[in-house]
């Protein structure tokens, strides 16, 4: 199996334990009795807010990675610069999640930065190896 296939469960995980964060965090904020229910009217604000709004965006950021890395591993085709392509994102991602949470908004924007044009690259590559393929 491809490095980089590991590398995208170990994300995932991340995922998964930034969702629970970000559960705990709501919870905090509004109670087990509101968060049972149809949740209308539930709005979270301050680490709340930023917490869901951080994760919704880290979903979206699995969806895409998920294509240049299953493509990449159909291919049979790893390099070291892929991996480490792929690294930099996770890294980019994890404390883009917790500056996001703490309102660092310019550490937040410059990880964001990086993890896409990690993501991007890893594009390139796939597209590369599709087109040999």
């Amino acid at each position: 199996m491809p490095q980089e296939i590991s590398l995208l469960l170990i994300y995932s995980l991340c995922v998964v334990a930034m969702l629970l964060s970000q559960s705990v965090l709501t919870y905090f904020q509004h109670g087990l009795a509101q968060l049972v229910g149809d949740r209308e009217d539930v709005f979270s604000t301050g680490v709340a807010g930023r917490a869901e709004r951080a994760f919704n965006n880290t979903l979206i950021s699995l969806v895409f990675l998920c294509i240049p890395v299953f493509t990449m591993a159909l291919a049979d085709y790893s390099t070291s610069s892929t991996i480490f392509a792929l690294k930099v994102f996770i890294y980019a991602r994890i404390f883009y999640f917790l500056s996001y949470i703490l309102a660092v908004a310019y550490l937040r924007s410059c990880l964001w930065w990086i993890s896409l044009l990690s993501i991007l690259y890893l594009f390139y590559n796939a597209i590369i190896v599709s087109q040999t393929s």
